[in-house]
């Protein structure tokens, strides 16, 4: 499962990256994830 759990993050972190272009944003994105 942490396979699986690190794919949906490097996805999630790359349309991060595309749309918003901010490391931060992306950061906090992830953090999110985790916290939930």
């Amino acid at each position: 499962m942490s396979i699986i759990a690190t794919d949906i993050k490097t996805r999630v972190l790359s349309m991060l990256w595309d749309k918003s272009g901010g490391y931060l944003n992306a950061g906090l994105a992830v953090s999110g994830i985790e916290v939930a």
